[in-house]
């Protein structure tokens, strides 16, 4: 499944977010993550991003171990905020390939979206 999402789908189902605050956590972790995919044209993606680089690059917290352990909480609440929008947008037909933020910190097709894709 990992094949249909591209810089293209992921795109789409950003721009469905209608997220305009740069300063905003939710703004800056998608803007994060899409950074690592390729140009729209190409079906590369990265295998796994680093929670530890994206909570870096949310917080300002550089490399010190000690401010990003107190992170990883904030961060996993922003990432499921953001797959919260994302799954609503789906809902909403703005998301139409219906991708969320997953396991490894990528954009992946969420588990409903894949159920309709099959059936």
């Amino acid at each position: 499944m990992a094949a249909i999402i591209t810089a293209e789908s992921v795109d789409q189902a950003i721009s469905g977010l209608n997220y305009r605050n740069p300063e905003a956590l939710k703004y800056k972790l998608v803007e994060a993550i899409r950074a690592f995919y390729e140009p729209a044209d190409s079906v590369h993606c990265p295998e796994t991003i680093n929670a530890e680089h994206l909570i870096g690059r949310l917080w300002d917290v550089g490399d010190d171990p000690l401010r990003i352990k107190n992170k990883r909480k904030n961060f996993s609440s922003v990432k499921s905020a953001v797959n919260k929008d994302l799954k609503a947008a789906y809902k909403q037909g703005k998301n139409p390939h219906g991708i969320v933020i997953g396991r490894n910190n990528l954009f992946v097709m969420s588990d409903e979206a894949k159920d309709r894709l099959l059936s």
